[in-house]
C-alpha cells in the first residue's frame, strides 16, 4: 500500500500555504506591536490558566484520593476497635464457659468422691452390722446351749466345747474383718484390695549380666582380672609412649606412637568389657617401638593372641547362655592364662 503524504501533490501545497499563512500573521503582528503585545498577552494567559487549571485539577484529586484514603484508614480502625471489643466479648464468654465447665467438673468430682465416701461409710456399716448380728446369733446360742445344759440335756464339757467354739468363731472373725480393713482394703474403694508392694526378682539374663565378677558373673573371674591388668597396663604404657614421643627427637619416636594409635583403633573392637586386653599390649606395643623396634611384632602377636581368646572365650560363654537353661554361669575353678 503506497504512502498517502507522497502521491496525494496537494499535500505539500497545503503545507507551504499553513507556513506562508504563519509568517504573514508573524509580519503584521510585528509591524503593529499593540496587536503583538495583546497576542503575546493572550497567549500567555491562556497557557498560564491551563496550567493553573491542570494544577488546581491535580490538587483536587489528590485531595479528594487523600481524603478517601483518611476515610478508609478510619473505618480500618473503626473495624480494628469494633474486632477488639468482639474478641474481649468472646474471651469474656470464654472465660464464663471456662469457669462453668470448671465448676460442673468439680461438682462432678466431689460428687463421685461423696459417692465414693458414702459407699465406703455403708458398707462399713454393714460390716459392723453383720458382725453385731453374728454376735447376737452366738449370744443366743449360747443361751440356748446353757438352758440345755441347765435341764440336763446336754453334758457340761459338751456345752463348755459348743461355747468355746461359737466364741472363737465370732472373736476369728472380728479379728479378720477389722485387720482386713484397716490394712488390706482400699481407703477408697470398698471393694477394692491394695496388694503389698514387692521387689521384682531379676531375670536370669539381668542376673548374670549385672552381677559382680565373681560365681554369679556372666564374664569368667579371670578373664575379668586379666582385662583389669591389661588396663593397667595399657595406662602405663600410654604415657611411657606420649612421654618418649614428646622429649625425643628421633623420628622413630613419633613413628611409634603413631603406630600405636593406629593399631589400638584397630584392635579395639574386640568385645564389650574385654576389648582392653587388646588394647594394653598394642599400646605397650607402641613403648616398645619408642624404645626399640625389635620386640615390635612379638608384643603385637601376643596382644592378638590375647584379644581373640577374650574374644573366643565371650562368644563361648554367650553360646552356652544362649543355648542352655537360661542360668549358665563360668566355673570359678577354670583356669584363664593370662598374658599380660
Amino acid at each position: 500500500m503506497a504512502n498517502t503524504e507522497t502521491n496525494n501533490q496537494w499535500i505539500p501545497l497545503v503545507k507551504r500555504d499553513q507556513e506562508l499563512e504563519k509568517i504573514r500573521f508573524s509580519y503584521d503582528l510585528r509591524k503593529n506591536p499593540d496587536d503583538f503585545n495583546r497576542y503575546v498577552s493572550e497567549r500567555v494567559e491562556r497557557i498560564s490558566k491551563e496550567t493553573l487549571d491542570k494544577k488546581r485539577a491535580a490538587f483536587q484529586k489528590a485531595h479528594t484520593d487523600m481524603g478517601r484514603y483518611y476515610d478508609m484508614d478510619h473505618n480500618a480502625n473503626f473495624y480494628k476497635l469494633r474486632n477488639t471489643d468482639v474478641l474481649n466479648l468472646q474471651d469474656q464468654m470464654l472465660e464464663r464457659s471456662r469457669a462453668a465447665f470448671q465448676g460442673v467438673q468439680y461438682d462432678k468430682d466431689l460428687t463421685r468422691r461423696q459417692a465414693e465416701i458414702n459407699e465406703w461409710y455403708f458398707n462399713d456399716k454393714l460390716e459392723t452390722l453383720f458382725f453385731l448380728q453374728m454376735f447376737f446369733v452366738v449370744l443366743l446360742s449360747m443361751s440356748i446351749i446353757m438352758y440345755l445344759q441347765k435341764n440336763g440335756y446336754t453334758t457340761t464339757q459338751f456345752a463348755a466345747y459348743l461355747t468355746i467354739i461359737l466364741l472363737c468363731v465370732v472373736v476369728g472373725t472380728g479379728v479378720y474383718r477389722s485387720r482386713f480393713t484397716k490394712e488390706y482394703r482400699d481407703n477408697r474403694f470398698w471393694n477394692k484390695r491394695n496388694f503389698r508392694e514387692k521387689a521384682v526378682a531379676k531375670t536370669s539374663l539381668e542376673a548374670d549380666l549385672c552381677a559382680p565378677p565373681g560365681d554369679n558373673s556372666f564374664i569368667p573371674k579371670g578373664i575379668s582380672d586379666c582385662a583389669s591388668k591389661a588396663k593397667n597396663d595399657a595406662l602405663l604404657a600410654a604415657n611411657s609412649s606420649l612421654a618418649y614421643a614428646a622429649d625425643s627427637g628421633k623420628p622413630y619416636g613419633q613413628i611409634a606412637l603413631g603406630t600405636a594409635e593406629v593399631i589400638g583403633a584397630g584392635l579395639g573392637v574386640a568385645g564389650a568389657g574385654l576389648g582392653v586386653a587388646a588394647i594394653a599390649p598394642v599400646v605397650g606395643a607402641g613403648l616398645l617401638l619408642g624404645q626399640g623396634l625389635s620386640d615390635t611384632r612379638t608384643v603385637a602377636n601376643r596382644g592378638g593372641a590375647a584379644a581373640n581368646r577374650a574374644e573366643a572365650q565371650l562368644e563361648a560363654d554367650t553360646l552356652a547362655y544362649l543355648t542352655g537353661d537360661g542360668r549358665a554361669k563360668a566355673d570359678p575353678n577354670a583356669k584363664t592364662t593370662c598374658p599380660f
